[in-house]
């Protein structure tokens, strides 16, 4: 059994001004206090965090299931977050950058400053 009381929760989350499109990395995950109100917050965004222990990784996951999908446990010390985080990041930039080529290849028009383009 795993038991944690996140501390600080509601004024660290509202310091964070969470944008629902944003991304976000909790380098503590622990119980996911914090990773659980940020996600509530996510609706197109992605919250990624960072644990070594695997009981906290296994309560966290059932934690934050129950709240969506849109967020990567990565199973490591935060210290590893250049390598780790670039590794997650440049995945997802992966399949950006092949949805800007498909709309380039398909002649159909793209603009970043406006997405209905």
């Amino acid at each position: 059994m795993f038991d944690h009381v996140t501390v600080l929760l509601n004024e660290a989350v509202e310091g964070l001004n969470v944008k629902e499109d944003g991304i976000y990395v909790d380098c503590t995950l622990g119980g996911a206090g914090h990773s659980c109100e940020i996600l509530k917050r996510l609706t197109t965004g992605h919250l990624y965090c960072f644990d070594q222990d695997q009981t906290a990784i296994i309560a966290a996951k059932k934690r934050l299931d129950k709240i969506g999908d849109n967020y990567t446990i990565i199973y490591s010390n935060f210290v590893n977050i250049k390598t780790k985080y670039i590794d997650c990041f440049a995945k997802n930039l992966q399949a950006k950058l092949f949805f800007f080529n498909l709309k380039l290849t398909t002649h159909q028009r793209f603009s970043f400053l406006h997405p209905s383009l």
